[in-house]
């Protein structure tokens, strides 16, 4: 994998959680926002990490924010492309992508960490697998999570790549749509291998899950906005996540996303243009 190193540094509130099926205008800021994440876990989970962020904006605009979770990654990809979100929570490779078919979405936030804003993925295999490296993957099987997303696909494609392998080379490949699907199939034995993100690596590692191979840094996922927000909300919008670290309320939405988050930080594009040129190496987005 070409190396890629990031050096990155009142009131009520009205509380909605839709799981999608059709579109939706985009609400004015006035009328309410609507936040929309995709299902790179189990539906529960992203309910459970996105609830703290939906409130916390809805009690700093004093407007009503309504939680929508994608049914895929695809749709989620569409209704953020089409503007049917107001805030819409994307992974690097997305980010590339919807500027590239629907034209660049203005930035909002970076999630932080204490490495900057990066994140890795890992290729994964169960504690007491025969495989120590990833050249021992030929002719067996990996689960993967969409086609489409950076941290369980493209990238682990990439590593595969690096080490002499192939799609063709393993006995077969699936896409199990998330992460924890991926997780739950290397640790059930359906799968030899697999790929996560550090994220999911570490919340199933004492369920016997083990790290084959780290990547190099990944520029962390991010929220976008609709291009039809007005600018003032825009502004209110990254000024409300930039100031989140700096207080209890704040840095609790921050862990309940992601328990390694530390704040939001400005988006780089420059980054992720840089990251867009390694996943180049990677292929087509559908598995071929």
């Amino acid at each position: 994998m070409r190396r890629f190193w990031v050096n990155l540094f009142a009131g009520s509130t009205i509380l909605g959680v839709l799981v999608w099926n059709l579109p939706v205008p985009v609400a004015s800021a006035a009328e309410g926002l609507l936040l929309g994440v995709p299902p790179y876990l189990e539906r529960s989970e992203i309910l459970q990490r996105f609830h703290p962020l939906a409130d916390y904006l809805a009690q700093a605009l004093g407007v009503p924010v309504t939680l929508r979770v994608a049914a895929g990654y695809d749709q989620h990809l569409d209704f953020t492309g089409r503007d049917q979100l107001d805030i819409s929570f994307v992974g690097p490779a997305a980010y590339l992508r919807l500027a590239r078919i629907y034209g660049r979405k203005p930035p909002l936030a970076s999630l932080g960490n204490s490495e900057g804003a990066t994140f890795r993925t890992h290729i994964v295999v169960a504690t007491g697998s025969d495989v120590r490296s990833v050249a021992d993957l030929q002719g067996r099987s990996f689960a993967f999570g969409h086609a489409g997303a950076a941290s369980s696909h493209l990238v682990p494609k990439t590593m595969l790549h690096d080490h002499g392998l192939g799609l063709a080379d393993l006995a077969l490949h699936r896409f199990l749509g998330n992460q924890d699907n991926v997780a739950f199939g290397v640790l059930c034995g359906d799968f030899d291998a697999g790929a996560v993100s550090d994220e999911v690596l570490r919340k199933y590692r004492d369920r016997g899950l083990r790290s084959l191979a780290a990547s190099d840094p990944i520029p962390e996922r991010l929220l976008v906005a609709s291009q039809g927000l007005p600018q003032g909300t825009l502004d209110r919008l990254r000024t409300i996540l930039f100031d989140m670290a700096g207080s209890p309320a704040g840095r609790q939405v921050l862990a309940a996303i992601q328990p390694t988050a530390t704040a939001f930080v400005p988006v780089r594009d420059d980054v992720y243009r840089r990251f867009g040129l390694v996943l180049q190496a990677a292929g087509p987005e559908d598995g071929q």
